[in-house]
């Protein structure tokens, strides 16, 4: 998921630290655009339950950072936030794939993603 936001008058992001956003039953990333890059400002805990990464291993990362994505999935992910800043329509992008690793075994799991962005 990604959403743009601003700063309210008081200079806080309260969707940040919202409980509503948190307890989210999904796996979401709320993102910030900054010149070409889209930096995690948040993630729902269902996101760090299903991928097993915690909060301090993405927020305040640029995505491909963060997840390892290659090229080509990066330039499609790119490519749907910018067209969700230009139209403010949401955007749903054709399944991918992004395997896990399982924690207890190590094994790596293959996932296919529907992802969304707002």
């Amino acid at each position: 998921m990604f959403s743009s936001f601003k700063n309210n008058s008081q200079g806080t992001l309260p969707l940040l630290s919202s409980e509503f956003f948190n307890s989210l039953p999904l796996s979401c990333v709320l993102l910030k655009s900054e010149e070409d890059k889209f930096i995690i400002q948040q993630v729902t805990e269902a996101h760090c339950n299903f991928t097993g990464f915690t909060r301090q291993e993405v927020i305040d990362k640029h995505v491909p950072d963060a997840f390892q994505t290659n090229d080509e999935d990066w330039e499609h992910l790119k490519a749907s936030f910018n067209k969700v800043i230009l139209t403010g329509e949401p955007d749903l992008m054709d399944t991918m794939r992004y395997d896990l690793i399982e924690p207890n075994s190590g094994d790596l799991i293959e996932i296919y993603w529907q992802v969304q962005n707002f």
